[in-house]
């Protein structure tokens, strides 16, 4: 019985091993904003997390950016394309932990602001 319970954990370690969780080092994440039925003009986001260098245009978007505190960042984006608000964060390590981003205020395509921003969300990938 203990042979298997052995053969089970190295299976499953092999198993695991062999998982590729994509490569370790500097690179790229993609941002992208989606909104439901309100098309976003503009927003300011507030990211934070360890190891972001920079962020930068995607698309027709425009990124402008400061970092507030150590490792916290206030980003601004500003759609031409009122259909697509993307842009690119350049990371150290891109298998660091994730980051934290919260939406402090956005406009729409009129530049009447954005009351309810519950329905704003912010996807990163690689």
């Amino acid at each position: 019985m203990r042979g298997v319970k052995l053969g089970a954990v190295l299976g499953l370690s092999l198993v695991l091993g062999a998982c590729d969780w994509g490569p370790r080092g500097p690179g790229q994440l993609r941002g992208v904003v989606s909104s439901g039925a309100v098309p976003i003009g503009a927003i300011v986001l507030e990211v934070s997390g360890p190891g972001v260098r920079s962020f930068s245009d995607a698309g027709q978007t425009r990124v402008f950016y400061m970092e507030t505190q150590a490792d916290v960042y206030r980003v601004v984006l500003v759609a031409a394309n009122l259909e697509s608000v993307r842009f690119r964060v350049t990371m150290d390590d891109v298998r660091s932990p994730p980051l934290t981003v919260s939406t402090v205020e956005a406009v729409d395509g009129n530049n009447e602001p954005i009351a309810d921003l519950s329905g704003v969300f912010v996807e990163l990938r690689r």
